[in-house]
């Protein structure tokens, strides 16, 4: 079939404008992706001491979190502290938990603090790091032990278990003690359960 030279012509000239709008679309798209690289280039070093505009967070250490953002990190305005601290301090990790088997990541507050507990295994984890922990602060500072826990309910239960664990363990090592006609009273009074329960707290999410 025939064409005019003026459907020619027309058909020439709209593709040319396709091609401009496509080579326009691209160099906009360059320069906006240019410009969101010098924004992060220029984006403020992160800081603890910014005020918290979202109560609902997850606690994290702050070099971490510079790393994960790729930004400097700002010194911190908390002054250090002068006196040694009094007490001691211990980290123990949850046991195996719902989310762990299922392979999922819980992190979301509203899900972490009524799901994904402890599976039987976690459980019995919990327990056992009570014997460590009994080694580690030593059984005559038992008394003062005070589990901080995330309100994770995964967090919960293990401080639960543990402290459980821990109780279970000195009754029962006192009952021996004092069964022991051997032993001195003294030395059986030094085996004394922790007196308070699990603190729960959202500031180790």
């Amino acid at each position: 079939s025939l064409f005019s030279s003026a459907s020619v012509l027309d058909f020439i000239g709209s593709q040319l404008t396709v091609a401009r709008n496509k080579r326009s679309s691209a160099g906009e798209l360059r320069a906006e992706k240019l410009q969101q690289q010098q924004q992060q280039q220029q984006q403020q070093p992160y800081s603890a001491d910014l005020p918290d505009l979202n109560p609902s967070y997850t606690l994290i250490s702050t070099s971490l979190l510079a790393q994960l953002l790729d930004v400097k990190q700002a010194p911190s305005g908390v002054e250090k502290l002068v006196e040694p601290l009094r007490n001691n301090y211990y980290a123990l990790r949850h046991g195996q938990s719902e989310s762990n088997l299922e392979g999922v990541i819980s992190s979301n507050p509203e899900v972490g603090t009524v799901r994904h507990g402890l599976t039987t295994e976690g459980r019995l984890q919990a327990r056992r790091a009570a014997t460590q922990l009994l080694d580690i602060v030593g059984r005559d500072k038992i008394e003062g032990l005070v589990f901080v826990s995330s309100d994770f309910t995964r967090a919960r239960q293990t401080a639960e278990e543990a402290l459980n664990a821990v109780k279970a363990i000195i009754d029962y090592e006192m009952q021996v003690c004092m069964a022991d006609p051997v032993r001195p009273d003294a030395e059986c009074e030094l085996l004394q359960s922790p007196t308070s329960a699990v603190v729960l707290t959202p500031l180790l999410r």
